[in-house]
């Protein structure tokens, strides 16, 4: 089994508290530190299983809402929130090779690499093209994230080209 656990005796049982999601492969999971109850979930797993989005709850796991569908058949492998701003998200997806969602047939994928959302997971911008293979944020300031990008996603979109490999610093 697959999906989102919860534990309340400090690892003496597990609850599944995701099991109506629309998929249970999930990539990463973090929780908003200014707003504890506000938890997104990734979904796909990296190399693996394509996802359908992110998964958002805002009443700490009790109820889930399906957002970021414009990331679906990627796999998301990493998620930050930003400290001071519960609606401020950063995610690195990659492709993914199974899973129901995961032929090249229409609609086209989504093309990979390192997204933004600045409303929660409802909208999401690029800001960098290609398999995403690592995400982190400077532990003192948010807004200086790292990536990396690693093998290239053939068939990019004229308007998406592929960032070249290495490791990114963004200060903005």
């Amino acid at each position: 089994r697959g999906g989102v656990w919860e534990t309340r005796d400090a690892g003496g049982t597990w609850t599944p508290i995701t099991d109506d999601a629309p998929t249970l492969a999930t990539g990463a999971v973090a929780f908003a530190p200014s707003n504890p109850d506000t938890i997104y979930a990734a979904t796909g797993e990296a190399g693996w299983n394509v996802g359908v989005g992110l998964l958002k709850s805002t009443d700490g796991g009790q109820s889930w809402a399906l957002l970021g569908q414009s990331l679906a058949r990627t796999s998301i492998r990493r998620l930050h929130v930003d400290p001071n701003d519960a609606n401020i998200v950063l995610v690195a997806s990659s492709r993914g090779s199974s899973g129901r969602d995961a032929s090249d047939i229409s609609p086209p994928r989504p093309v990979p690499g390192v997204w933004r959302s600045t409303d929660g997971g409802n909208n999401w911008t690029r800001s960098l093209t290609g398999q995403a293979t690592a995400l982190e944020v400077d532990p003192t300031n948010f807004s200086r994230p790292y990536a990396s990008i690693g093998e290239q996603t053939p068939g990019f979109p004229s308007d998406a080209p592929p960032s070249p490999n290495g490791v990114y610093r963004s200060t903005n």
